[in-house]
């Protein structure tokens, strides 16, 4: 089962990679939610990037916070996006963020981080690290524990 609250820390920590697959159709698609750059006078910014099949990175649209609310995404169309509101892959991240902040993710759902510290983006390489998402060093700056 997939825990929301960690899961948003995680996504929203600066430099996530991440795969969300369906188990029962196969779909699955690879996205990068990332700080733009940690000295923009905006704080709650965040990039949408997803993998495409040459394996570069498409910009897709951006995340802001309001002020005592969840996230909420502004579809700006990206270069290679003619139409954001039917893109496959920005109709999924969508998807995955509702039932992120509803907390109703399916059990079908499956949810795999990359190798890379979600923060930082540095190489995981302990165990611990590796399990938590997060490195040694940005762990104390996320709030992935209760």
């Amino acid at each position: 089962m997939i825990e929301s609250w960690a899961t948003s820390a995680l996504i929203f920590a600066g430099k996530a990679v991440f795969t969300i697959k369906n188990r029962r159709t196969g779909n699955h698609f690879t996205f990068k939610v990332m700080k733009p750059n940690r000295k923009l006078p905006r704080k709650g910014i965040w990039w949408v990037l997803t993998k495409t099949h040459d394996n570069s990175w498409l910009y897709m649209f951006s995340i802001f916070d309001d002020p005592g609310e969840k996230p909420y995404a502004k579809l700006t169309p990206a270069s290679g996006i003619k139409d954001i509101d039917t893109h496959p892959a920005a109709i999924a991240i969508m998807w995955f963020l509702d039932k992120l902040n509803t907390n109703k993710i399916p059990d079908d759902l499956i949810l795999k981080f990359s190798n890379r510290c979600c923060r930082c983006g540095r190489e995981l390489t302990d165990v611990v690290s590796i399990q938590r998402h997060v490195g040694p060093e940005c762990v104390k700056y996320i709030g992935t524990e209760r």
